[in-house]
């Protein structure tokens, strides 16, 4: 049919290798009727790029921009404690404020994504986090510097992980682990570039200058990756994994979705999820997790360079060795973690986790320091893709936002113990030795309930439909 001068309905896609539906969202993309493809910005017209890895490159920026809040914040606790005089328990309890504003926004969090998309909600998250470290370098009293980083968590939130997975989770199947594998590691380049430029400049020119340079910079590159954001492939005509419709009989191409049973797949709503008991095993297991890594995070810059005497620089260095075996840590995840099961490398990261805090335990020299970092690091670059990929596989993706936020908010009640717990132990017995012990009993608590998350049964007949966009 001829279109009418002035419709700007958008138009049908025909070609053999999309469905003949009528395509959402013109405005964010084109299509090249050349080369019968959806085109979109960034991707060269006639590209066989699948855009899912555009989306992966985006979530690698967010997670750059995550590294420098959340082991770029550390660096300025030592800082802030000798300018001010404030107690360990004050900055340490500003995380753990961030937590409790966390689980608040977690299933709300989870909700906007599956509703809004990733797109609206990074760069929103990135604006927002950008500005709180503006007005961090501003901050001259203890509630000014708790309500911005208050602030700052809400931006950090709209743009983490639980977004960032949601998206990854949505153009994935197949790949979905080193979807999220590859995305993640921008944690570990933030932590080898961004957190010694961070303390090359806080000697250099201050650490309020350097505060708010750094949140130019995330508005820099933080809100670019946001606008490559996209919701799911279906709603382009395309398909996760970037796998063509095997056949497109009657019934699919009226509702849009092909006929194969490739793209058929478990999903469970958030109150089927809640039911099981792999839910809760997984995450309580992660919650231990969470306690002992939010409390490693605070800890280690003062274990570092009080209990270990360690320079700025040298501690500085060990957190470049953690983050460039924390890479690795993450390619090494998201590549098994497709192949093997993801419930034992997930139990087998978590118990290396408790081998690395051990050492930091007793560490005395800048060698024993590396070995740390070393361990710590692949630990918990596994654990991150491990954790968000195995539950797209566990429960679906028509859910998985606020499944997730349900998952993470669950979470946030020990992450906000673990740094108010380790500031009032520090504070009161002078040394942080004591504390690293509690964190490996925790760390191998946490193992053994990971291991316990069997798949669950699923949830019914209809849950088996494949999901519509």
């Amino acid at each position: 049919m001829r279109r009418q001068p002035g419709d700007r309905t958008p138009a049908l896609v025909n070609t053999p290798t999309m469905y003949n539906r009528r395509i959402t969202g013109a405005r964010n993309y084109g299509v090249d009727r050349k080369h019968n493809k959806v085109w979109f910005p960034g991707v060269r017209r006639g590209s066989k790029l699948f855009y899912g890895w555009v989306v992966v490159g985006g979530g690698f920026i967010c997670q750059i921009i995550t590294g420098i809040n959340h082991q770029g914040f550390s660096t300025y606790l030592p800082l802030l404690e000798e300018e001010f005089g404030w107690s360990k328990t004050l900055l340490f309890g500003a995380r753990s404020l961030g937590q409790i504003e966390t689980a608040f926004l977690g299933p709300i969090n989870g909700y906007l994504v599956d509703r809004l998309g990733p797109r609206i909600m990074i760069t929103a998250g990135v604006t927002i986090f950008g500005l709180g470290l503006v007005l961090f370098g501003l901050v001259h009293s203890a509630w000014s510097f708790l309500a911005v980083f208050l602030l700052m968590s809400v931006g950090s939130s709209f743009s983490s992980l639980l977004v960032v997975s949601t998206a990854i989770n949505n153009w994935f199947r197949r790949r979905r682990t080193l979807g999220i594998g590859l995305a993640t590691t921008g944690l570990g380049v933030s932590g080898v570039f961004a957190v010694p430029l961070i303390v090359l400049a806080q000697d250099a020119v201050g650490w309020r200058e350097t505060v708010m340079a750094s949140g130019v910079v995330v508005w820099a590159i933080g809100i670019p990756a946001g606008l490559l954001m996209r919701d799911n492939p279906e709603r382009y005509g395309l398909l996760p994994d970037g796998d063509p419709p095997q056949s497109e009989g009657p019934q699919a191409l009226e509702h849009g979705l092909p006929s194969s049973a490739a793209n058929r797949q478990i999903d469970f709503t958030p109150r089927e999820a809640l039911r099981t008991p792999t839910f809760w095993f997984l995450s309580l297991g992660m919650a231990l997790g969470m306690f002992a890594m939010s409390a490693v995070v605070v800890l280690q810059f003062f274990q570092f360079e009080q209990g270990i005497s360690l320079t700025r620089n040298s501690a500085a260095l060990v957190i470049v060795v953690m983050s460039v075996f924390n890479i690795g840590g993450r390619l090494i995840g998201g590549f098994l973690g497709d192949w093997l099961s993801k419930r034992v490398l997930l139990g087998g990261a978590m118990m290396a986790t408790s081998v690395g805090i051990f050492i930091l335990s007793g560490a005395s020299d800048i060698f024993q320091a590396m070995v740390f970092g070393a361990i710590y690091g692949t630990a918990w670059g596994m654990r991150t893709p491990l954790s968000n990929a195995i539950r797209g596989d566990y429960f679906g993706r028509s859910h998985f936002g606020l499944i997730s936020g349900y998952s993470m908010g669950l979470s946030s009640p020990f992450a906000i113990a673990g740094p108010i717990l380790a500031g009032l132990l520090a504070d009161a017995r002078g040394e942080f030795q004591s504390t690293l012990y509690i964190l490996v009993l925790v760390t191998l608590a946490a193992a053994a309930l990971l291991f316990l998350a069997a798949p669950p049964d699923p949830p019914g007949p209809s849950a088996m439909e494949g999901s519509q966009p």
